[in-house]
C-alpha cells in the first residue's frame, strides 16, 4: 500500500468510490458528541450531530457485544458487562442494538438510505457489527427468539472501509493476475472443520481452480506465491494481542513443531505484496484489534488491506466453525452465480439464507454476524479493476507507430 495517501474529495467519492445503489455513512466520534457525514451517489452530503460522546457510546456497544456473545462466549461477555447475569445477555443485547440504531441512523436518514450501505466507523464503532443493530425493540415475549428480530443487515447489504482514503487505495486497477485461482489453506483440526470448507470450495469454484497450500510451506507460498493468486481463502485459526498488535497472528502450523514458524504474525503482513482482489480469512478474530486513537483498530484484516488485498471478508469474534462453514459456502455460491454481484450482496444473501432456515437459537447473531466485507466490492465480472491497459500498452505503441508512417508516407507521396 502507497503511503501518504490522499483523501478522496466529497466530488471524487461520489463519482468513483460510491455504486449507484450505494451510500457512504461515516462517523467521527468525539468526547462530548459523534458526528455522521453521510455521502450519497447524487444527492447532496449531510452532516448530523449525534448527542452522545466517546464514552458513553463505548457503554452502548460493550453491552450490545456483550449481548451478542453472552454465553457463547462467556468470559468476553462478562469483560464487556461483568454484572449482567447469564439469563439477562439476550435482554442487553436487544436494547442496546435497537437503541445504537436510533442513535447512529437518525430519522432524517432513514427514508433516505439506498440498498447497500458502506460504513466507515470510527473509534469503538470499529467493533460493532452494523448488520446487528435492531431497526426496532423486540417485545418482552419475542427475547431470544432471534427469529423474529429485526435485524439492519436483512435489508441492506452492508460493506465496510476503515477510510475513504484506503478504500480509494484498494479499488485502485491492480496488475493482471497471472492465475485466476484460489489460494486456500486449511488447518487441521481434530474435527476437520477447515478441511471440511476448502473442500466444500473444491465442490463450488472446481478442482482446477483450487491450490491448497501443503503443511509446512505456508508462510513461504503466502510470501511469495501469493501475489499470482486472484483469491486467497485461509480457513485457520487467528488469534489478538492485545499488548502488541503486531504480535496478532493467524495459525499456520502446529505450535509443537518447533523447528517450523507456526504463525503468520500481522507484522509480517507489511512485508507482503499482495495482488489479490479477495482475501477470505475464517479464522477466529481476523477483523478485530488493538484500538489506536487517530488511527483507528489495528488488526489482522487491516493488515492484508496494506499488503494489497482489493477486498477482505473477515470476522470480528470467535466463530463457530460449524455454522461459518454454512455461511463460506453459500457466499461463494452467491458470489459465482451471478458474476455481476458484488461481493457485499453475496455476503448478504448468505446471510439472509441462513437466516431464513434458522431456529431462534441458530438465528442469534453470534453465528452470522461477525462476518463483515471490507474494501473493494466490484464484482468478479469486473475482475478487480484489473489494469488491463498495461497489457495492451505495447500493441497500442505499434499500431500507433504503424498509423503515424502510414501517414507519413500518404503526405510524402
Amino acid at each position: 500500500m502507497n503511503e501518504g495517501i490522499v483523501a478522496p474529495s466529497v466530488s471524487e467519492i461520489r463519482r468513483k468510490l460510491l455504486d449507484s445503489d450505494q451510500m457512504m455513512l461515516e462517523y467521527f466520534v468525539g468526547e462530548q458528541k459523534t458526528y455522521l457525514f453521510a455521502v450519497p451517489k447524487k444527492d447532496e452530503p449531510q452532516v448530523f450531530e449525534i448527542a452522545i460522546g466517546q464514552n458513553d457510546l463505548a457503554a452502548m456497544v460493550q453491552s450490545s457485544l456483550a449481548g451478542i456473545y453472552g454465553d457463547y462466549d462467556s468470559i468476553r461477555a462478562q469483560a464487556l458487562a461483568p454484572h449482567a447475569a447469564s439469563a439477562d445477555y439476550a435482554t442487553l443485547y436487544a436494547q442496546s442494538s435497537a437503541a445504537l440504531y436510533d442513535l447512529l441512523l437518525p430519522k432524517a436518514i432513514r427514508g433516505q438510505l439506498p440498498q447497500r450501505l458502506l460504513i466507515i466507523p470510527d473509534d469503538v464503532l470499529g467493533y460493532l457489527p452494523f448488520d446487528a443493530l435492531l431497526t426496532s425493540s423486540p417485545t418482552a415475549a419475542q427475547i431470544a427468539q432471534y427469529r423474529n428480530y429485526k435485524f439492519l443487515g436483512e435489508n441492506h447489504p452492508i460493506s465496510y472501509s476503515y477510510s475513504a482514503a484506503l478504500l480509494k487505495e484498494m479499488q485502485k486497477p491492480r496488475h493482471r493476475h497471472e492465475l485466476d485461482k484460489v489460494l486456500a489453506f486449511a488447518y487441521p483440526n481434530e474435527l476437520d472443520y477447515f478441511t471440511d470448507q476448502v473442500n466444500d470450495l473444491k465442490e463450488v469454484w472446481g478442482e482446477d481452480r483450487i491450490d491448497v497450500i501443503k503443511d509446512g510451506e505456508v508462510e513461504k507460498t503466502i510470501a511469495k506465491e501469493s501475489r499470482h493468486y486472484r483469491y486467497i481463502h485461509l480457513a485457520t485459526h487467528g488469534s489478538v494481542n492485545d499488548r502488541d498488535p503486531d504480535l496478532s497472528y493467524l495459525l499456520m502450523n502446529d505450535p509443537k513443531l518447533e523447528t517450523q514458524d507456526s504463525c503468520l504474525y500481522l507484522y509480517e503482513l507489511y512485508g507482503i505484496a499482495l495482488n489479490a482482489d479477495l482475501v477470505f480469512t475464517s479464522a477466529c478474530e481476523a477483523g478485530i484489534g488493538q484500538l489506536y486513537r487517530g488511527e483507528g483498530i489495528m488488526s489482522l484484516a487491516r493488515g492484508f488491506s496494506y499488503a494489497g488485498a482489493g477486498s477482505i471478508v473477515t470476522t470480528l469474534w470467535k466463530i463457530n466453525q460449524q455454522k461459518a462453514n454454512v455461511l463460506v459456502d453459500s457466499f461463494y455460491k452467491s458470489l459465482l452465480a451471478d458474476d455481476k454481484m458484488s461481493k457485499d450482496e453475496a455476503l448478504f444473501n448468505a446471510k439472509k439464507a441462513y437466516l431464513k432456515s434458522a431456529s431462534h437459537q441458530d438465528a442469534a447473531p453470534y453465528y452470522w454476524a461477525c462476518f463483515i466485507p471490507i474494501g473493494d466490492m466490484a464484482p468478479l465480472k469486473e475482475g478487480g479493476r484489473t489494469m488491463y491497459w498495461l497489457w495492451l500498452a505495447p500493441a497500442l505503441i505499434v499500431l500507433i507507430a504503424a498509423l503515424r508512417a502510414r501517414r507519413r508516407r500518404r503526405q510524402t507521396a
